[in-house]
């Protein structure tokens, strides 16, 4: 009970603060993978296209299923709702420094799951942090760090996502991993910057507004973009140029301007129609469109 009790305060902790959390860059052991073939695929759940972004369906310690959300821009293993913690009795192993990339930090409580399984792959050892994810309408999320000795393909286009133990690629756009997290060029008129590959974004592309240019764009309604608790002031646009992604040039994508954003952010929206391709190195990244 102690225990639980523990679990429930350091997370209500994580609510309060409302913020878009990423873990620090301590990285957690590994797990150990198994899957059922060499390349294996994972559908989406059906739900996932009223949801606008990719669910899969996960079984924990033999129970289950629940609705996963595959975010690559959440580092580290993943999260688990707090509730669900609570039902499960997860023993709670450590904390976890997490922050909002804006400086703030609060610590999580971190559980141990000892046997993580969705179709065709299991997850030995898995460590999630705790957090209320009610609000996400989902039970928990897969983070990009849970998939490091795999070959992971994003496929919008087909519903799912694909794993396998090798997934090298006969050419590719570099691919950075910073916080935990991929990070591929993008490309607007002149500007060039690295953009982050967020799968559990509902959204389009989200740009700063210092790369706004007048000439290059047709602003439309403005809005709020709310994410995490916060509210951020945006403005949607159309790019006269569109941009490209990784070498792939992308026509009228959703795309928005927002106001305290630092960097470039390509969300489901765009990468739905997309197949994504990491290899087990993360030296690179293939970015086809659906044909």
């Amino acid at each position: 009970m102690r225990v639980l009790l523990a679990v429930l305060l350091i997370a209500l902790s994580v609510l309060e603060a409302g913020l878009l959390l990423r873990p620090s860059a301590e990285p957690s052991p590994r797990p150990r993978v198994t899957l059922d073939a060499e390349r294996v695929f994972v559908p989406f759940e059906p739900s996932s296209a009223a949801r606008r972004r990719p669910t899969v369906a996960v079984r924990i310690d033999g129970h289950g299923p629940f609705s996963f959300l595959v975010d690559t821009g959440a580092a580290g293993h993943g999260r688990i709702d707090l509730r669900l913690a609570l039902r499960l009795e997860l023993e709670r192993i450590g904390t976890a420094r997490l922050g909002d990339g804006t400086g703030r930090r609060v610590d999580a409580s971190v559980v141990r799951i000892e046997m993580l399984s969705t179709r065709g792959a299991r997850f030995v050892g898995a460590q999630l942090a705790v957090m209320d994810l009610e609000r996400n309408g989902v039970d928990g999320i897969l983070g990009f760090g849970l998939f490091d000795a795999l070959g992971l393909t994003l496929d919008g286009p087909a519903g799912g996502v694909w794993l396998a133990r090798d997934g090298g690629v006969d050419s590719g756009s570099a691919l950075e991993v910073r916080g935990g997290v991929p990070w591929v060029e993008l490309a607007i008129g002149g500007r060039h910057k690295s953009a982050l590959i967020d799968s559990g974004a509902a959204v389009g592309v989200l740009l700063p507004p210092t790369w706004r240019d007048p000439r290059r764009s047709i602003d439309g309604a403005a809005f709020i973009l709310r994410t995490a608790g916060r509210a951020l002031d945006a403005r949607r646009t159309t790019l006269r140029d569109g941009v490209r992604l990784g070498g792939v040039q992308l026509d009228g994508p959703s795309t928005a301007w927002v106001r305290g954003l630092d960097r470039p952010v390509i969300g489901w929206q765009v990468l739905r129609h997309l197949r994504v391709m990491f290899p087990p190195d993360r030296r690179a990244v293939t970015i086809r469109p659906a044909r």
